[in-house]
């Protein structure tokens, strides 16, 4: 049985499913009143409810903001809400337990202004900031500091550890070198300076969950619309763009401390320039929902790469 942990990170809020409003408005605390929009944190941990208040157009809540206390208030089933010292407003987490895969969601890096991933070969002012903000992310995972703070695994199974919850996990060492020609290391562009960029990939964590049932999740891609001839070959590290299982189960951010999420790299070496290029990236494995037309991110990532000469 899965939980859904709290994120590490920051994402952009997407929406997800339809507005929660009418018969489930919620009169949360005095005078006020609170539309409940159901939105997903793509690629964090959990997926979290939008609260706003109703009196006002803009949302006044996007993500849980820090640590919450006070008593938890159940709204409805998987839905609790609560207060935050003496602010006003309430926090809310969706808890969503069990096997589903609803929780499989992903999202990629370079992630600077949305999802098209647009610059000419010939300006590098127009890459840089990829390339920038790719090294940054992936210094966690310099071969050194994985050797200095986590173990070697074996690869192809579960790191099945104690059940003690209040005891440190150790975590399975992810180098950059695994991520080869989109490591940074062979190439510090991660190929934009030649038209071939690297895009990484990662699902969110989820505490307790096996992926895939004993058999690794792999990865492809494919155009999402349009000519698919306009996407002829992407590579896929390491391996065969797998997430070795000996990365899960995940224990959490608190007995977790070190850990690590896998990634797969896709490197797109042959894309049609000058044009705007859909791509979906999709993670397959058993129990993987990868089809729901209203979630980009729900087992699947939706990007557009504009390569200009």
């Amino acid at each position: 049985m899965g939980r859904a942990g709290r994120g590490d990170e920051d994402f952009p809020v997407e929406p997800r499913g339809e507005n929660l409003h009418g018969e489930n408005s919620q009169e949360l605390g005095p005078d006020l009143t609170v539309l409940l929009h159901l939105l997903h944190v793509p690629g964090g941990d959990v997926c979290l409810l939008h609260v706003r208040d109703a009196a006002h157009p803009e949302p006044l809540h996007t993500h849980l903001p820090g640590p919450c206390v006070s008593t938890r208030r159940s709204i409805f089933p998987g839905l609790s809400c609560w207060w935050e010292g003496s602010k006003t407003l309430p926090c809310c987490v969706w808890e969503h337990r069990g096997p589903s895969a609803t929780l499989c969601c992903v999202m990629i890096r370079p992630y600077l202004n949305g999802f098209t991933i647009a610059f000419n070969v010939s300006k590098p002012s127009t890459w840089q900031p990829y390339v920038d903000s790719l090294h940054q992310f992936l210094a966690a995972y310099d071969d050194k500091v994985q050797e200095e703070k986590n173990i070697k695994c074996i690869s192809g199974q579960y790191f099945i550890q104690g059940d003690n919850d209040g005891e440190e996990k150790k975590a399975c060492q992810f180098k950059r070198s695994l991520l080869q020609k989109c490591s940074g290391i062979e190439d510090p562009t991660f190929g934009f300076s030649k038209g071939q960029p690297c895009i990484l990939l990662k699902m969110n964590r989820i505490i307790g969950y096996r992926p895939g049932a004993g058999v690794p999740v792999n990865v492809d891609c494919q155009v999402q619309k349009g000519n698919e001839t306009d996407l002829r070959a992407v590579d896929f590290y390491p391996g065969n763009g797998t997430f070795d299982l000996m990365y899960y189960p995940y224990y959490g951010k608190l007995t977790h401390v070190n850990y690590t999420s896998p990634l797969v790299a896709m490197h797109f070496t042959d894309v049609k320039r000058d044009s705007l290029v859909p791509i979906q990236c999709k993670l397959n494995g058993k129990g993987i929902i990868n089809d729901v037309n209203t979630d980009r991110f729900l087992g699947r990532i939706i990007f557009t790469l504009s390569i200009g000469k």
